[in-house]
């Protein structure tokens, strides 16, 4: 992965043909239906995980682009660098 490149897809595709709801409720999924007393305490703690996942991917997106810039700056001084110093020899 290059952290210039911003044309990146990194799309995650569920197939299809299973539905998404019962790869998470069913026996020894994340939110597996038995855990919990009731049908609407499921759907909360799944509206929760999805609540605290888009925090967390908003979170990721923000440093990532501190990173960028980060590295940017520091390419842009390394390549000053030769410059610089021809300038000071001559």
């Amino acid at each position: 992965m290059n952290l210039l490149d911003t044309n990146q897809d990194d799309q995650i595709q569920i197939p299809s043909d299973q539905d998404p709801l019962e790869i998470l409720t069913a026996p020894g999924g994340k939110f597996d239906r038995s855990k919990y007393a009731s049908e609407q305490d499921m759907y909360k703690a799944i509206a929760k995980g999805k609540v605290e996942g888009d925090l967390y991917i908003d979170h990721f997106k923000q440093r990532h682009d501190e990173l960028r810039e980060d590295y940017k700056k520091l390419r842009d001084e390394y390549n000053a660098g030769p410059s610089l110093r021809s300038l000071s020899t001559s």
